[in-house]
């Protein structure tokens, strides 16, 4: 399921059909004190974003003694794999999908399927493996991110998480060497550039964005800058390929 750059830049929940309404974080959820932190915020995505191979691999590392289901692993889909995952491990997966859903999450170990409860407790709907993938294309969509393989671990600073990937540094040690960040594209200073290149955004309203409308504002800013500039160097040296409605381009295929 796709959502409509429309809906996507409201700010609202969205709604998902037999599931529930996934949420639109926004910066202030991010913030050290008062959110989750952005260290936390990555994990979550991280979790959600892994790929089959990535969490087969992270089952052979942990597991004291191999697991019988991953030897017909081709038959698993990615929501069978992250369910098999054990103890902290589980209930960090939980957790991170808990973050994106508003109504609450349980897992049922009868069905082998997350339930999705109301206010009242009552199952409104249901995250199992026919519709997981399509729900993880969506929350990713949310988060400005095209699913793709998936970004390396991040360090999660947490007692429990600690102790959660302390049974996994086999696995991250060679991921962490992979270390290709671009420092420009951090959120920090991406916050800090929209706010001094932005007649509108500074740092006492900005972290009331979601994440979807921060990312297109910061490139929405960065193309009319673009654009502001061919348009001066036109006015002064002329010419024949500048397009007067460029400005009206969408950034992003929807």
């Amino acid at each position: 399921m796709k959502f409509s750059y429309a809906d996507l830049i409201s700010g609202d929940d969205l709604y998902f059909p037999n599931i529930g309404h996934i949420r639109q974080p926004r910066l202030s959820d991010l913030q050290p004190t008062h959110g989750i932190g952005i260290e936390r915020y990555h994990l979550y995505l991280n979790v959600v974003a892994w790929e089959k191979d990535d969490i087969v691999q992270i089952l052979r590392t942990t597991l004291n003694k191999r697991l019988r289901a991953l030897d017909n692993d081709s038959k698993l889909n990615e929501f069978d794999l992250l369910m098999l995952l054990s103890g902290e491990l589980h209930d960090m997966a939980l957790e991170s999908l808990s973050f994106f859903i508003i109504e609450h999450l349980i897992w049922d170990e009868q069905s082998r399927k997350i339930l999705v409860l109301d206010d009242s407790n009552n199952a409104i709907g249901e995250i199992n493996r026919e519709n997981f993938k399509s729900l993880r294309e969506a929350i990713l969509q949310v988060n400005y991110i095209d699913i793709g393989k998936s970004a390396q671990p991040t360090k999660y600073t947490s007692k429990k998480a600690e102790e959660a990937w302390n049974r996994v540094q086999n696995y991250l040690k060679e991921e962490s060497k992979r270390d290709n960040k671009d420092k420009r594209m951090e959120l920090g200073n991406l916050i800090s550039k929209l706010c001094m290149a932005s007649p509108s955004y500074n740092l006492l309203n900005v972290y009331q964005l979601t994440i979807f409308q921060f990312y297109d504002q910061f490139f929405q800013c960065g193309y009319i800058r673009a654009m502001n500039l061919q348009s001066d160097i036109y006015s002064t040296y002329g010419g024949k390929d500048f397009d007067l409605d460029g400005w009206m381009k969408p950034l992003i295929n929807n």
